[in-house]
């Protein structure tokens, strides 16, 4: 059996799950949770600062802003929603670090839909189909595809049940390399959260 090209490894990239109905939320909201935020250190990593960036038309929103990774919530990447965007490497496989990836931008949503003001709201997110982005433009088309394998073994934790449709978003090779994935099975935040955890520490593939 033919082994599958190596990957390369994976640092910058995004994942983004969106909101299932945006009328329940107001951007402005989340300044103040964001705030709150880096106090509790509600979320992974280490957080430094909130940017409001609501007077863009279609932009990034209102940002919660990390070291090693930041929370947009933006209508910049397809509808609103959340999107984690991860700027440094870590340790382990890309399998690991895209589980990893997946688990801190869930937890996020989940915080959300728990704020009380929020819950009062019954906002949440839609957990069926989520956007992933390879956020470097120095890889080539082998090693995109490369990465898709390892992509693959993390949906498969994600909807074990189901086999997602993904289309790929990028038509030019000077665009961001864009996967937009649909599991077709209606599930929730915390289900899928559930489903990433026995996984977290497998660090080797």
């Amino acid at each position: 059996m033919p082994s599958r090209p190596h990957s390369p490894r994976l640092g910058k990239f995004c994942v983004k799950f969106y909101v299932s109905d945006p009328a329940t939320l107001d951007l402005a909201e989340a300044i103040p949770i964001f705030h709150r935020w880096i106090q509790s250190k509600r979320v992974d990593g280490l957080l430094i600062d909130v940017a409001d960036y609501r007077h863009v038309p279609d932009g990034p929103g209102v940002v919660l802003i990390g070291h090693e990774a930041d929370y947009f919530l933006d209508q910049m990447e397809g509808p609103l929603g959340l999107l984690y965007n991860r700027k440094r490497e870590n340790e382990g496989s890309n399998v690991y670090r895209l589980r990893r990836a997946m688990k801190s931008a869930l937890t996020a949503c989940r915080a959300l839909e728990e704020e009380p003001d929020l819950a009062a709201k019954n906002f949440r997110f839609d957990g069926r189909r989520l956007r992933f982005i390879v956020n470097d433009r120095l890889l080539s088309s082998n090693g995109v595809v490369a990465i898709r394998g390892d992509l693959d073994t993390v949906l498969r934790d994600l909807y074990p049940e189901c086999s997602p449709q993904i289309e790929t978003r990028t038509s030019d090779p000077r665009e961001r390399y864009t996967l937009d994935v649909d599991s077709g099975a209606e599930v929730d935040i915390a289900t899928l959260l559930s489903r990433l955890e026995p996984r977290e520490l497998r660090s080797a593939e």
